[in-house]
């Protein structure tokens, strides 16, 4: 008999073994149950969000669609009129550079003829106003001699004839 309680507990005890089984596998079900009804609704509510969020995405894509289509021909209103800018740029800088060089070429011949006007009134102080000077100071030196000669007497000197004697 010993062997029989050996075997009756031995079965005993794998009955409740698989019993223990049964509940697990049991809760196990229903806890997968609930997962699986929890993740539908959360499947449905992201559904849901994704789709709130795809309309305002395609509403804002459309918004930013239609001022693109508005600002494109400013923009190449803008780049032409970028270009043209450029263009008369280039163009009034070919302009200043030759109005430039025409200056500098106008003022080295004014620099010339400045030069030479000044050689001119070298030579005209040299040749003319000195003699004219020397012959000035001769025809004084002449009517001093006459004064003398005659005995004038010598009229008073006043101011603005001693400054002319003093230029001749």
């Amino acid at each position: 008999m010993h062997d029989n309680t050996l075997l009756v507990v031995f079965i005993g005890i794998l009955a409740f073994a698989v019993l223990m089984q049964s509940v697990l596998f049991f809760l196990m079900y229903l806890s997968i149950r609930r997962l699986t009804g929890q993740i539908r609704k959360l499947s449905k509510d992201l559904r849901e969000r994704i789709g709130n969020m795809t309309v305002k995405v395609e509403s804002t894509l459309s918004a930013i669609t239609e001022v693109t289509e508005t600002i494109k021909p400013v923009a190449k209103k803008l780049s032409e009129s970028t270009d043209m800018i450029h263009a008369r740029i280039v163009d009034i800088n070919g302009f200043v550079k030759e109005m430039t060089s025409g200056a500098r070429r106008e003022m080295a011949g004014i620099q010339e003829t400045l030069h030479g006007i000044q050689g001119v009134f070298g030579v005209l102080s040299e040749n003319l106003l000195v003699p004219l000077n020397k012959v000035n100071a001769l025809t004084k030196a002449v009517r001093v001699a006459f004064e003398v000669f005659f005995r004038r007497r010598k009229k008073q000197i006043t101011e603005a004839s001693r400054d002319d004697d003093i230029f001749f």
